[in-house]
């Protein structure tokens, strides 16, 4: 039996994401670190996905989400943001897998580029 591990994002559907570091280094180092990355997973995230649970380690991390329903509200929301993805989105040019893929480009990289900047990588 085959299993597809890249499924598309559909909205009001529950995901588990999970990312580690390469060579199993850690991507947290204090407690610092672990809030920066929920805070930045709110600035990315926040109008498109609800985050219900999550397990952060040292070098890899696991979140249950769930993809918002397409709503008014979303819509609202994304009238604010400025990335290009969201204008794409609210003009019918993507769909929401194409806007939540852009958007975890966006955020791991940089995830990574802030770690190894700050810990001198």
């Amino acid at each position: 039996m085959s299993f597809n591990y890249w499924q598309n994002f559909e909205e009001n559907n529950y995901y588990h994401l999970y990312n580690r570091s390469i060579n199993g280094e850690n991507i947290f180092h204090s407690v610092d670190d672990y809030r920066w990355f929920l805070k930045k997973w709110n600035k990315y995230f926040k109008n498109y996905i609800d985050l219900l649970a999550y397990c952060l380690m040292p070098n890899h991390f696991h979140l249950l989400i769930k993809i918002k329903k397409l709503d008014h509200a979303l819509f609202s929301s994304l009238n604010l943001e400025e990335s290009v993805s969201a204008n794409k989105f609210l003009h019918r040019e993507i769909n929401i897998n194409e806007l939540l893929e852009d958007q975890a480009r966006r955020f791991f990289s940089s995830i990574t580029l802030s770690v190894n900047k700050k810990y001198n990588k």
